[in-house]
């Protein structure tokens, strides 16, 4: 290990004369080392037989090196791999904090197929709507009628309420949910909603201010 830390090529070839356990360890620590060279990184990868280390070591290359393509090879975590590295990349597609969702919509659709997710994968467009809907102020489902198809209006407004949700629980949890019925600000504060007025509710006479 001090000769990975010193070197990680050197050391990767003094892993190669351990016994199989040890070097499965010590291979897998030499490619993160090496993951800013994702190309030689992968190929210690590589060298690994079929199993954990050998998916571990290719999801830790994939996530250092910022390359959601080497997820594929992370076998048992390749899902995981691509999920992280695309929620991550999140921040970086949709840096504006106002623009409506449905102005990102296109971005989203090319980021996601170039990822590798299929078209009709609901999964990045919910981590999308996760990272948008957590940024409103207010909280507004209303923008998930503009977007292009009703499968994609439908994940947003469950996404968003699912959000909401969470929101109410981690005010509950901090003591900030205000149990004297002043107005819901902040994080909380949403346009016109039935559905989220029915959620504040039934919360509210439940778990929110018991």
């Amino acid at each position: 290990m001090e000769a990975v830390a010193a070197d990680p090529t050197t050391g990767a070839s003094a892993c190669r004369h351990l016994g199989a356990d040890l070097r499965q360890d010590c291979l897998s620590a030499a490619a993160e080392a090496l993951a800013a060279d994702a190309e030689a990184a992968a190929g210690l990868c590589a060298e690994l037989p079929d199993g954990l280390w050998r998916d571990e070591c290719f999801f830790q290359v994939a996530e250092i090196s910022d390359q959601p393509q080497r997820c594929a090879s992370a076998g048992r975590f390749s899902l995981d791999c691509r999920m992280h590295l695309w929620t991550r990349g999140l921040f970086r597609l949709l840096p504006d904090r106002t623009e409506a969702l449905a102005s990102q919509e296109q971005a989203i659709e090319e980021a996601a197929l170039s990822a590798g997710f299929q078209p009709d994968d609901p999964r990045p467009w919910v981590a999308a709507f996760r990272v948008q809907g957590a940024r409103m102020r207010p909280l507004d489902r209303s923008q998930c009628a503009a977007l292009s198809t009703a499968a994609r209006q439908g994940a947003c407004a469950a996404t968003l309420l699912d959000l909401y949700g969470d929101l109410l629980n981690h005010a509950r949890d901090t003591g900030r949910f205000p149990c004297d019925g002043s107005p819901l600000t902040g994080p909380l504060a949403h346009a016109p909603d039935p559905e989220l007025d029915a959620l504040v509710a039934r919360r509210r006479a439940g778990d929110l201010c018991p």
